[in-house]
Order: C-alpha cells, then sequence, then structure tokens
C-alpha cells in the first residue's frame, strides 16, 4: 500500500519594490544575480560576457539583482523573457522545484534557464568561466 501525500509549495510572488530590474529586454533576456555579490568586477564581467554573446547590456536583456535571502517565481516576473541565466541563484530561489547542476541547460515549454554559480566564483576561477563560456557559446552562438 502507497502513501500518497500532497505536497503544497508557496510560489512567491515578483515584489518590485525589494528586486531591482534593469534594462529594455528587447532581445528576451533576462540576467540574474545576487545583489550582495554583485560589485564593480562582476559588472564588468558581466557586461563583457553580455558582449561576447553579441548582446547589447542595457539594450538587449533584462536585468535583476535579487537581494539576499529573497525568492520570487520567475513565472510572476512582469516582463516577457525567452531565456534567463541565473549567477549564484539557485531554482527554489526562482520559485522552481527541481534537481540542478551547474551549467546544465534547462529546457521549459517557451524558455532555457542556465545555472551559473556567482559571476564572483566566475572570476576567481578560469575553468568555471570556461565551462559557462562554452554553454553560452551553445546557446546564443550556434
Amino acid at each position: 500500500m502507497s502513501n500518497n501525500k500532497n505536497t503544497v509549495y508557496s510560489i512567491p510572488e515578483f515584489d518590485s519594490r525589494a528586486n531591482n530590474l534593469m534594462g529594455e529586454g528587447k532581445r528576451g533576456l533576462l540576467c540574474i544575480t545576487e545583489s550582495d555579490t554583485f560589485g564593480a568586477d562582476e559588472e564588468m564581467t558581466l557586461k563583457k560576457l553580455i558582449s561576447a554573446i553579441k548582446y547589447d547590456f542595457d539594450k538587449d536583456i533584462f536585468f535583476l539583482k535579487l537581494y539576499k535571502g529573497h525568492s520570487f517565481s520567475v513565472g510572476t516576473i512582469p516582463v516577457q523573457y525567452k531565456d534567463i541565466i541565473a549567477f549564484g541563484i539557485t531554482p527554489d530561489q526562482l520559485g522552481l522545484n527541481i534537481d540542478y547542476k551547474w551549467y546544465e541547460l534547462l529546457k521549459f515549454d517557451n524558455s532555457r534557464i542556465l545555472l551559473s554559480e556567482s559571476i564572483r566564483d566566475l572570476n576567481t576561477f578560469p575553468q568555471k568561466k570556461q565551462q559557462l563560456w562554452v554553454k553560452l557559446q551553445h546557446m546564443f552562438l550556434q
């Protein structure tokens, strides 16, 4: 006899006052990072990565700095996106209850999500940045 129990997960709403969303997002890319690990060096690295995939940081992407401990459901964010790259953000912070590995491309009905270690970690460990670069090329340049 099987004991099936229903599990209820709360879906955190997107709070525009608590989350800093920027950019025009003309090409439907949403980049998310934690605000407490995002300084000037990380901003420069992110801008270089965006430029390397032939996107414009201000015009082509939405950029969200998520405050530490905050979470929301990507389904409630008030923008249209087709791709998400999350730096140092786990799926549960995005309202997703899934198993994952860093640098694994997750495909959903109308979008793709790439989970990466934080940009600070990428700057510290070049091999991690190389792993990300291989996936970015696959997503955007092939």
